[in-house]
């Protein structure tokens, strides 16, 4: 684990065990830019975790600022990011017509 990824997990931790509430958005978004950082170190497990967090944070508020919401979108568009199977909750593209 990245000396980054410790403290944005350490940040998650306070501000849960402090009170935040499930669908917080910046917890969300915390939750997101910790997930890319457990991907750029090779924990899938961890970034799968930390992308499913977010992603139900946003479906139970989901008209929070685009601020809160890109990290977790930027993730779940990441190629490869966990094989071929499109994450729980993720919104899927539709094709544009021309």
């Amino acid at each position: 684990m990245t000396e980054g990824l410790r403290h944005l997990e350490a940040g998650i931790a306070a501000r849960v065990s402090h009170g935040s509430y499930r669908a917080d958005p910046e917890l969300a978004r915390a939750r997101a830019v910790a997930g890319a950082c457990a991907l750029a170190s090779g924990d899938r497990k961890s970034a799968e975790r930390l992308a499913q967090a977010a992603r139900e944070a946003f479906v139970e508020q989901p008209d929070v600022s685009p601020y809160f919401k890109r990290p977790s979108e930027t993730l779940d568009r990441r190629p490869g990011r966990f094989g071929n199977v499109k994450p729980k909750g993720a919104v899927v593209d539709s094709p544009r017509s021309h």
